[in-house]
């Protein structure tokens, strides 16, 4: 494709710098990129756009220094004793931070088919797991009747008032998950989803935030 030039009415191809006969600048060559530019910001804008719509139901908490903390050093065929400690030092961590918000995420597995012991003495569902009383959970990691699960999982605290979200993907084991800037909420709904399993809108009842409380979310995958 040609166009002619300015100058000396000679063909000039559109993408030329200068026009080969008089060597003057071609005005074409600038606007054709200048198109390209804009159609190539347009479509990463639609591309971000179209993420955002499919990959998050609410804005994610943003801005707020969440992070993963690192657990006591692990022992051999003892998980809960070590579960224990880990339950102990997010505590005195929780205490003296009391502007932050901490969580202990351990995802269960039972070893026997009486699924219905840990559904009755559940505290709460979230997604489509039950969160298990800290003594129950110990309990039975001791008699060995659970195990620590190790299927990859998202675990998802959503701010009650802002219903704003903060999603950890993709993880595995016992992980103490924290949110730095957490003064101004009053209370969260959590989800936890195993193996992808789970729905999106599935959350557990709203739990107040207290000050200085490390919440332990010992978890029990109800399939």
């Amino acid at each position: 494709m040609t166009n002619r030039c300015p100058e000396c009415a000679a063909k000039v191809p559109l993408t030329a710098r200068f026009c080969p006969a008089c060597g003057t600048a071609n005005p074409s060559r600038q606007t054709i990129l200048g198109t390209v530019i804009a159609i190539a910001v347009l479509g990463l804008a639609i591309a971000v756009g179209l993420y955002a719509a499919t990959r998050w139901d609410k804005p994610l908490i943003a801005g707020i220094g969440q992070a993963e903390l690192p657990l006591p050093p692990a022992t051999t065929g003892d998980e809960s004793g070590w579960l224990s400690a880990a339950m102990k030092a997010c505590d005195a961590r929780a205490a003296s931070e009391p502007d932050a918000a901490h969580f202990l995420v351990a995802p269960l597995a039972s070893t026997t088919r009486d699924r219905d012991r840990w559904r009755n003495v559940s505290l709460n569902t979230i997604g489509n797991a039950v969160v298990l009383p800290g003594d129950d959970t110990v309990r039975g990691l001791r008699d060995r009747t659970l195990t620590i699960d190790r299927g990859a999982y998202t675990f998802s605290v959503r701010d009650e008032k802002t219903q704003a979200i903060r999603r950890w993907e993709n993880i595995t084991g016992v992980k103490w998950l924290s949110i730095a800037k957490a003064a101004d909420i009053e209370a969260v709904r959590m989800q936890f989803k195993l193996r992808g399993k789970g729905k999106d809108d599935q959350w557990g009842n709203a739990i107040p935030r207290h000050k200085g409380n490390c919440y332990w979310i010992n978890v029990f995958f109800d399939e």
